[in-house]
C-alpha cells in the first residue's frame, strides 16, 4: 500500500481515538475520575503529538513524491 495513503489511514484513525478519549473524559465526575482524567489527558497529549508527527512525515513524503515527479518530467524532456 503507498506510505502517503497509510498516512492517512493513521490520522484518521488517531482523529478517532483523540476523539473518542475526550468524549470518555467529559462523561466522568469525582475524585476518581479527576485523578483518571489527568492520565487521560496525558494520553490524548501523547496521542495529539504523534498526529502532528505522522502529519508532517505525511506532507513530506507528499512533497518527495512532487519533487520525483518533477525530476523525472525535466529528465523526460530533456530526453526528447
Amino acid at each position: 500500500m503507498d506510505a502517503i495513503l497509510e498516512a492517512e489511514a493513521g490520522l484518521q484513525a488517531l482523529d478517532l481515538a483523540i476523539s473518542y478519549a475526550a468524549g470518555v473524559r467529559m462523561d466522568w465526575d469525582g475524585e476518581a475520575a479527576r485523578a483518571a482524567n489527568v492520565q487521560l489527558n496525558a494520553q490524548i497529549g501523547q496521542l495529539v503529538d504523534l498526529r502532528h508527527r505522522l502529519f508532517d512525515a505525511r506532507e513530506a513524503a507528499v512533497a518527495a513524491r512532487v519533487n520525483y515527479y518533477a525530476q523525472m518530467s525535466a529528465a523526460c524532456l530533456g530526453a526528447l
